[in-house]
């Protein structure tokens, strides 16, 4: 089964967008190695608040979407993904 599209919160728009080569670089991996780490989703809307680009590649490869429910404390949200982002993606 192909994953679908599945909407961005805007904790997620926070960052920004991938360029095209880090998303090549990304695509590829996925590729390769297979999506490692799940997409995380809001716990009451089920948006995207962290994993936007891998969720973007791993539909352009056809593959099925692994993701998971943010189950921590809703106050912990923007904390996580700003830490998940800055360290990942090194951003300042």
């Amino acid at each position: 089964m192909v994953s679908q599209e599945i909407d961005i919160h805007p904790l997620s728009n926070l960052f920004p967008e991938m360029n095209p080569v880090e998303f090549l670089q990304l695509k590829q991996d996925i590729r390769i190695n297979g999506q490692l780490e799940p997409v995380l989703l809001h716990p009451v809307c089920k948006r995207i608040i962290d994993g936007k680009h891998r969720s973007v590649a791993v539909r352009e490869l056809g593959l099925e979407l692994k993701s998971r429910v943010f189950d921590g404390n809703p106050d912990d949200m923007f904390q996580l993904v700003l830490s998940m982002n800055l360290k990942r993606r090194h951003l300042t």
